[in-house]
């Protein structure tokens, strides 16, 4: 080789390295100021293995409020790493994987809150990458792929793992440390998004045929990721069963504002019981509304919903259809004893160490096949 040639080659290798220092900061301004301290909110502490989680900006979304709930609890594990950020779109993740060098990534993800992302920008990075499947069934688990994900997490205590790429999760009860105190009225409440198929109306119908005095505490925050008119129209909805109520002692309160976890915790732990009346046809993922309502020890009832098929087991009945508002209330919260040891926060991150200790085990027989060593 020529000494001009290799003087080329020598200029060559050291724009691409400045190339590769520039492209972070390049990465980080295309990040608007205000938004830079959200991208990525907690950095993982250094162990075996950092693991990133991926969620989406917008706030007012359970499925937002999901991925905060789990990176809370995954951050106490004695064995990984967790890191959490919120991403808008490519620039945003790929800056992120930069800085924090993950092991896996483990994606909050949903069609509708995240539309940007791609397979094509998964398998940029070649390590393992893990979905959350909110609307899992067991059908969708069986028929899972890895077209997106190497592996997807369902979080569904009732799942059959038939599917070697789908793995179930226990679900997660949040710690509550507050001291809501009951109202002396006998209270029914519900939250949720305002959507019409959650059966706010027959709650209000039920508790008016049960009781001649009683308070209805319904907290229907707006969706900040779905359109308002739906919202809008179940509230319309909601008013015009409210007009047909004649016991002069049955009081509706309705509230909209989004609140922060331990505010709506309290909220649940003020009210004598805690109804989710779900329409029986709807059957999809999981409903995490049934954890914040055990967080706070309440008596709970719920409809015949495919959502709540993980609390079906509760002895003696939680469902209307089995039993009355009054006798729930009577029973207490024993039905429910069952599902707050077995949805601890423990054995929640002991899941996740499980099938992360499996995803790593494969990735390292996949290697060693590659290499030609075994």
């Amino acid at each position: 080789m020529s000494t001009a040639s290799s003087l080329v080659n020598k200029l060559r290798s050291k724009l691409k390295l400045r190339t590769r220092i520039k492209q972070i900061p390049q990465l980080y301004a295309y990040i608007p100021a205000a938004q830079r301290r959200e991208v990525l909110i907690k950095p993982g502490r250094q162990k075996r293995h950092s693991i990133l989680v991926v969620s989406h900006a917008e706030k007012q979304c359970g499925i937002h409020e999901y991925g905060l709930n789990i990176v809370a609890a995954l951050e106490k594990s004695s064995r990984y790493s967790f890191a959490y950020a919120e991403c808008s779109n490519e620039k945003h993740l790929r800056w992120v994987v930069a800085q924090t060098r993950p092991s896996a990534i483990i994606y909050n993800y949903y069609p509708l809150t995240m539309p940007w992302l791609t397979s094509r920008m998964i398998r940029r990075y070649q390590i393992p990458s893990l979905g959350v499947m909110h609307e899992g069934t067991q059908e969708v688990a069986d028929s899972a792929t890895q077209e997106m994900f190497d592996y997807h997490l369902c979080p569904d205590p009732t799942l059959v793992e038939n599917n070697p790429n789908v793995f179930k999760t226990r679900r997660l009860i949040p710690t509550y440390q507050g001291h809501g105190s009951v109202s002396e009225i006998v209270t029914i409440g519900s939250f949720g998004f305002g959507f019409g198929d959650k059966g706010f109306e027959r709650l209000i119908e039920t508790v008016h045929h049960e009781f001649d005095e009683a308070r209805i505490a319904l907290h229907l925050p707006f969706n900040g990721v779905t359109a308002s008119d739906h919202q809008e129209r179940t509230i319309a909805h909601i008013k015009k069963t409210v007009e047909r109520i004649s016991k002069p002692g049955i009081e509706l309160v309705m509230t909209h504002d989004f609140l922060s976890k331990s505010q709506l915790l309290d909220f649940l732990a003020s009210n004598t019981l805690n109804a989710f009346f779900y329409d029986t046809n709807k059957h999809l993922g999981i409903s995490s509304t049934i954890e914040h309502a055990l967080a706070v020890k309440r008596p709970m009832a719920i409809t015949k919903c495919g959502m709540f098929r993980h609390v079906y087991s509760a002895n003696p009945s939680i469902c209307i259809e089995d039993s009355s508002l009054k006798q729930i209330i009577a029973n207490g919260v024993s039905p429910l004893e069952p599902f707050y040891d077995e949805w601890n926060e423990a054995n929640f991150i002991a899941d996740y160490e499980r099938i992360l200790d499996e995803v790593f085990k494969r990735a390292t027989g996949k290697a060693a096949a590659r290499s030609g060593t075994v």
